[in-house]
C-alpha cells in the first residue's frame, strides 16, 4: 500500500499553504525519518522517528509504525527525499567546451560510456554544471552515479514501508546545499563543509558553488584533528590554493568542543536549522544520534525547490508526475472559502447600506405626510396664539372695568384717574387729587388691593391739585371676575 495519497478530504486544504517533507536516512541497520514543514517559506521541525534493527522486523510492522507516525502528525501528503551515503555514490568530474552546453545531456550520456566499469552495468545518474567565470571557455560538469542495484535496494525497502520516494539525493549534495543556503557572515567561496558523527562523517569541497570533491571520513576521536588536516591539504591542492593560505572548514553535527583551528585550517561551526530540535533529539537517542542530521538535511531537499545544487538520482520514469488538475478541487474549495470570508468581512457594510437605503425610502414615503402635519400644526399654533390673545384681552378688559368700578367707589370725590394699566395682576394708576397722599392708604384698606406704593413723586399744581402715580396689586382677582 502506498501511503502518499491524493487529496480526498477537506483536511488536505491545510496542505495547500503548508508543505511537508519527509527525510529518509538508512545506515547501519537503523532507519531515521525526519518530518519538516514549510509555510510561506518558513521551515519548521515537525517530528523525528527512528527504528533500530530493521532487518529483523517484518515489513508490515515497519509500515504500521510509519503510518502511525504520519497519522500522529496529521500528514497525508508530503515530498519524500532519500539520502545516500558517499560510499553508495560515484563522482566523476568533466571539463567540457562551452559549446557543448546546448546539447549537454547527450554529451554527458556519451561520456558516461567511458566512465562505467562495465557496459552491462545499469546505473542511475544526474549531473550539475557550472562555469568558472563568465569569460571561461569551458564548463565544469560533476556527474553523480549510483548503481541501479543499490538504488533499487533502497527504493524497494521504502516501498515496503509504504513510502514513495520523490527524490534521491547524495548526502554530500545535501551538506553542500545546506552550507550554501546558510546565512552565515563568514561564508567563503572556496571552503570545506562537512557533517560529523562520533567516528565518521562526510566532507565536501566547494569552489564557487561547484562541488569540487566529496570524501567519506572515518576517524578515532583523538585523531580527528589530524584527519581533518589531511583532508584540508588534499582539497587545497584540488582547489589550487596558494601555499600557506588557510582553508576554511565548516562543520555540522557532533563537533568536539576541544577541536580548534590552526594555521592551515580555520574551523567554523555551522548553525542548526531554524526550529530544529537537534539537541533534544540527540539526547533522547544518543546511540543513533548520527542519523538525525542526515535525515534533516535530506528533508530540506524536499522543501527547497531552488537549491544551489539541484540533483535527483531517481530515474525519470520513476518520478511522480503531478498533474495540474490534481489540485483543481482543492483550489475551488479554497476559492469558495475565500469568497465566504470576503462576504463575511464586507457583510456589515452591505447590510448598513441596505438599511440606509430602506430608511431613505421610508423617509421619502413619509415626507409629504410629515410636511402636511407640520402645516396643520403651524395653522393650529397660529389659531392657538390668536385665541390666547383674544382671551387675554377679554380678561384684561373685564378686570380693568371692575378695577375702575372699585376705584370709583373708594377714591375721594376730589380725585380723578387719568391713566390706568393692568398687567399680570398689577395695576398702575395715574391722576390728580386734592388729597393725593391719602390715596395709598385708601387702596390698602380695600379688600381688593394690597401693597400700594408711590411710583412717582406727588407734585402740586397752581390750582391746588396734586399729581400722583401709584402701583397696587390685586389681591382677589376671582372676586373681581
Amino acid at each position: 500500500m502506498i501511503i502518499n495519497q491524493k487529496l480526498t478530504d477537506l483536511s488536505g486544504l491545510r496542505q495547500v499553504v503548508t508543505e511537508y517533507s519527509l527525510g529518509v536516512w538508512v545506515n547501519d541497520d537503523v532507519l531515521h525519518l525526519t518530518l519538516l514543514s514549510s509555510r510561506f517559506n518558513r521551515w519548521k521541525w515537525v517530528d523525528y522517528f527512528v527504528v533500530e534493527d530493521i532487518a529483523s522486523k517484518q515489513s508490515s510492522e515497519l509500515q504500521r509504525k510509519i503510518k502511525n507516525f504520519l497519522k500522529k502528525n496529521r500528514v497525508t501528503r508530503y515530498q519524500c527525499s532519500l539520502a545516500l551515503a558517499r560510499r553508495d555514490v560515484v563522482l566523476r568530474h568533466l571539463e567540457l567546451p562551452k559549446e557543448t552546453e546546448e546539447n549537454l545531456d547527450k554529451v554527458v550520456e556519451y561520456q558516461l560510456l567511458n566512465l562505467l566499469p562495465s557496459e552491462d552495468e545499469t546505473i542511475s545518474y544526474d549531473y550539475v554544471s557550472t562555469k568558472k567565470d563568465s569569460k571561461s571557455d569551458t564548463i565544469q560538469v560533476t556527474i553523480f552515479i549510483v548503481l541501479q542495484s543499490i538504488l533499487d535496494k533502497y527504493l524497494n525497502f521504502c516501498q515496503q514501508l509504504g513510502v514513495r520516494v520523490d527524490r534521491v539525493v547524495p548526502l554530500s549534495v545535501a551538506i553542500a546545499n545546506y552550507y550554501l543556503e546558510s546565512p552565515i557572515p563568514s561564508k567563503k567561496s572556496i571552503a570545506l563543509a562537512g557533517f560529523l558523527t562520533t567516528s565518521s562523517g562526510e566532507l565536501v569541497g566547494l569552489s564557487n558553488q561547484h562541488l569540487q570533491s566529496s570524501r567519506e571520513l572515518t576517524f578515532l576521536t583523538e585523531n580527528l584533528t589530524e584527519a581533518l588536516k589531511k583532508e584540508g591539504e588534499l582539497f587545497q591542492g584540488q582547489a589550487h590554493l596558494s601555499i600557506g593560505e588557510p582553508l576554511n572548514l565548516f562543520l555540522l553535527g557532533e563537533v568536539p568542543e576541544k577541536l580548534r583551528s590552526n594555521d592551515n585550517l580555520i574551523i567554523h561551526r555551522l548553525p542548526y536549522p531554524v526550529g530544529f530540535q537537534a539537541r533534544s533529539a540527540l539526547k533522547s537517542d544518543d546511540k543513533n544520534s548520527g542519523g538525525v542530521l542526515p535525515s534533516v538535511l535530506s528533508a530540506t531537499s524536499g522543501l527547497n525547490k531552488s537549491m544551489p545544487i539541484s540533483l535527483n538520482l531517481l530515474p525519470s520514469d520513476q518520478r511522480v508526475q503531478h498533474s495540474v488538475w490534481e489540485w483543481v478541487p482543492t483550489y475551488i474549495l479554497l476559492g469558495i472559502n475565500l469568497l465566504l470570508l470576503i462576504a463575511l468581512v464586507f457583510r456589515g457594510s452591505f447590510q448598513l447600506q441596505d438599511y440606509l437605503s430602506q430608511v431613505a425610502g421610508e423617509v421619502a414615503r413619509l415626507e409629504p405626510k410629515v410636511k402636511q402635519a407640520r402645516e396643520i400644526e403651524s395653522k393650529l399654533s397660529g389659531w392657538r396664539d390668536r385665541r390666547d390673545f383674544l382671551l387675554s384681552h377679554k380678561l384684561n378688559t373685564r378686570q380693568i372695568c371692575l378695577a375702575l368700578n372699585e376705584l370709583s367707589t373708594i377714591l375721594p370725590k376730589n380725585s380723578m384717574v387719568t391713566n390706568l394699566v393692568l398687567k399680570d395682576g398689577v395695576l398702575e394708576i395715574r391722576g390728580w387729587s386734592l388729597t393725593a397722599a391719602a390715596i395709598p392708604k385708601i387702596l390698602e384698606d380695600s379688600e381688593y388691593f394690597e401693597q400700594a406704593e408711590v411710583i412717582s413723586a406727588i407734585t402740586r399744581q397752581p390750582s391746588g391739585r396734586e399729581r400722583y402715580g401709584i402701583r397696587v396689586k390685586l389681591t382677589n382677582q376671582k372676586q373681581l371676575l
